[in-house]
């Protein structure tokens, strides 16, 4: 043994004392995703342009879980200036835009059970796709995002 104690299965992850970095933050995207039957209950299904809940909060560390149905009108690219951050696709899917200077955006499908991580320097927007459903992603913040930016 390592000295090291490992989580027991489902449990959110303790918050790390430091500014987690985006790979830990994946990891705890991932490991609060996995355990969806655990807190759905929590989330309001998506109706238009979804939303939001807070599923843990700790020091630098913030957890929202969203649920949405589609694009929100006007929606713009975010520019994640001072954030870091992941997201884990919970149920349903995510189409993630990517902006890039002078060439069009790099856009993947995000599927259940896949996620990605970012750093500060990150611009993007993510929803998912036209007419598949409700779909319920996991985000990690560190430090939690501004209010206007999920209200």
């Amino acid at each position: 043994m390592n000295g090291q104690k490992t989580p027991a299965p489902g449990a959110v992850p303790a918050a790390p004392v430091a500014v987690p970095d985006p790979s830990e933050l994946l990891e705890i995207a991932y490991e609060v995703g996995r355990d969806f039957p655990r807190w759905r209950a929590r989330v309001t299904e998506a109706e238009g342009e979804g939303s939001w809940v807070q599923l843990f909060r700790s020091g630098h560390l913030r957890v929202w879980a969203v649920a949405w149905d589609r694009l929100p009108p006007g929606t713009c690219y975010l520019s994640h200036e001072r954030i870091r951050g992941a997201v884990y696709v919970a149920r349903g899917t995510l189409v993630h835009e990517r902006a890039r200077l002078g060439d069009p955006p790099h856009t993947t499908r995000v599927p259940a059970g896949s996620g990605f991580s970012f750093d500060e320097t990150f611009y993007h927007r993510m929803h998912p796709p036209t007419g598949t459903g409700p779909t319920v992603s996991v985000h990690a913040f560190t430090p939690d995002l501004p209010p206007g930016l999920r209200d």
